[in-house]
């Protein structure tokens, strides 16, 4: 073999040296990273699509917040925060007077837990559902269809959620009553709204975290 092909050789052997050192020192490496730069766009890209989905869900819900509020506000009127008994008593007398009936009587119950079971109360009952209830007894004199549309005013007219669970009609005795008139005695339920109870029920539930099993 001459010089000449021997340098020959040696130069070639030396480029193709050269490139594979090349190729992991410089390409090598630079491929890596860009595949690495792909995988943390994809991951962004998919954070972006969550933060947008839920910037989109925020958006809903503040456009829907009056509408939320104004139910927020008819339930309050329906369930006070307190027992408001003058408001009712009130209210009672104001549909009493438009039926043309006598309101005889008006008898509410110390408040009660109204259990999430049941619409009933237990001696030692905790109230669950932030809602107490307070048992009111209603007595009216009147005809029949005086007392039909009293009951019906109570059920659609009052502010108040009225639950009417018992009604009882005997002949009127009191003092002016004609012959044709009746007593009427109605068992009923107002409610009161208690909005720290509420508050603190969804605060619980929100930061419950449900129990897992590992699978053996």
């Amino acid at each position: 073999m001459t010089k000449t092909r021997a340098w020959s050789a040696g130069a070639a052997v030396v480029g193709v040296l050269l490139i594979v050192a090349a190729w992991f020192l410089l390409i090598s490496p630079q491929r890596s990273e860009a595949a690495s730069l792909r995988d943390e766009a994809t991951q962004q890209s998919a954070a972006n699509a969550q933060i947008k989905l839920k910037t989109q869900q925020l958006k809903a819900q503040f456009a829907s917040l009056p509408a939320r509020q104004a139910q927020l506000a008819e339930i309050k009127q329906q369930m006070p925060e307190n027992p408001a008994l003058p408001s009712l008593v009130r209210d009672l007398s104001k549909y009493a007077d438009q039926a043309e009936v006598v309101l005889q009587s008006v008898a509410p119950s110390t408040p009660a837990p109204l259990t999430a079971a049941a619409n009933t109360t237990t001696a030692g009952a905790t109230s669950t559902t932030g809602i107490e209830q307070i048992q009111t007894t209603v007595v009216a004199t009147g005809s029949y269809a005086e007392l039909t549309l009293y009951l019906q005013k109570l059920q659609s007219k009052m502010r108040r959620a009225v639950l009417v669970d018992n009604v009882a009609l005997v002949p009127a005795t009191s003092d002016g009553a004609a012959k044709s008139d009746l007593q009427m005695t109605l068992l009923t339920h107002v409610f009161v709204l208690d909005s720290s109870k509420i508050a603190a029920s969804v605060g619980a539930v929100g930061t419950t975290t449900p129990s897992t099993s590992n699978a053996s």
